[in-house]
């Protein structure tokens, strides 16, 4: 399945009333991790914006949520000044330390 099937899929997922009740003994929230290729970044970026603007427009009966979990990472190691570590890191070990972990 390509990138925009799936985006289709998600897209229809979220829509339906089952996938946003709680149905669990906690009234859990659904939620839908999305991987794809960082070479699809600039696809996935515009479809959850198009996405967020339907929604924000009222055309749904739902409030979308998007939490990009990149900013959150960055935002976590800005906070505990860990990100002059992060680049030491990289520097010193190169980029591709991860495949080699």
């Amino acid at each position: 399945m390509d990138l925009s099937q799936r985006l289709d899929e998600m897209e229809l997922a979220i829509h339906k009333p089952s996938f946003r009740k709680g149905t669990g003994r906690a009234n859990e929230v659904n939620y839908w991790v999305f991987d794809y290729p960082p070479e699809k970044e600039l696809e996935v970026r515009e479809r959850v914006e198009y996405l967020k603007n339907k929604n924000d427009r009222g055309d749904d009966d739902f409030e979308l949520v998007v939490f990009d979990l990149y900013d959150i990472i960055i935002d976590f190691l800005e906070k505990k000044n860990f990100m002059k570590k992060c680049y030491d890191f990289e520097k010193s070990e190169g980029s591709s330390v991860s495949s080699r972990l």
